[in-house]
């Protein structure tokens, strides 16, 4: 039988060689494999020479001469490797510390509006027969008016159409996550509020020694410390 170069795979003899580590039943060579392999060990003996592998093509086959076949290397054997895209990963985002501490969120607000507000209840102690202090709190109201907290995300109708593992509710998903994380990081600042723009956030004090960009000097530092032994004292 005269083999010719176009009746050889170099790929389909790596796979059969590569295939018997994962069957252990030893290689498995189709006839044309064993005969070009055959023809080049003869070759090697003819040559006074002992082959050191069975896997030896013949110098006369004129295959082509080029680089190794890497699968994960580009225009070296990638474009033949079949991709699967798995589902898409969505960034790393934090929990919300206000959720988890138990803060009421109020949706589907459409104008100005006022919450009622009670302060709560308190209570003290006292000795056996001295008499209650009044323990109803103050009540009322917190005025709120809207802001916006935005964003967009470009998405062609291609995209949409070509999508094949939701990438769509994921991005959407994560606009809403983005937004929530602008609020809390808004709520837990001491940013005065914006005319129109952003509201200020719950840790605004004028008196706050850590308040402005320039941060809390040496002097407030020593200050705040003095008034803290001064308190444990």
């Amino acid at each position: 039988m005269k083999t010719r170069p176009e009746d050889f795979s170099i790929l389909t003899a790596f796979r059969a060689h590569i295939d018997q580590f994962k069957t252990k039943e030893g290689v498995r060579f189709d006839e044309v494999t064993l005969l070009t392999f055959k023809r080049g060990q003869d070759q090697i003996r003819e040559a006074g020479q002992v082959p050191m592998t069975n896997m030896v093509i013949p110098l006369d086959l004129n295959i082509e001469k080029r680089a190794d076949l890497l699968a994960g290397t580009a225009t070296a054997g990638a474009e033949i490797v079949a991709e699967g895209k798995l589902t898409m990963l969505a960034p790393l985002r934090n929990k919300s510390v206000l959720i988890r501490a138990g803060s009421q969120f109020i949706t589907g607000l459409q104008s100005n509006s006022a919450l009622p507000e009670y302060a709560g209840s308190t209570a003290a102690w006292k000795s056996e027969v001295a008499a209650a202090d009044d323990a109803a709190g103050a009540h009322s109201d917190v005025s709120f008016y809207p802001f916006r907290a935005t964003g967009i995300l470009h998405i062609s109708r291609l995209f949409l159409q070509q999508d094949t593992v939701e990438a769509d509710k994921v991005l959407a998903n994560d606009l809403v996550a983005a937004v929530m994380d602008r609020l809390e990081l808004t709520i837990l600042s001491n940013v005065a509020e914006s005319a129109g723009v952003s509201p200020a956030g719950f840790l605004l004090d004028a008196n706050d020694k850590f308040s402005g960009a320039a941060g809390v000097t040496w002097t407030q530092a020593v200050d705040l410390i003095t008034a803290v032994q001064g308190t444990k004292s």
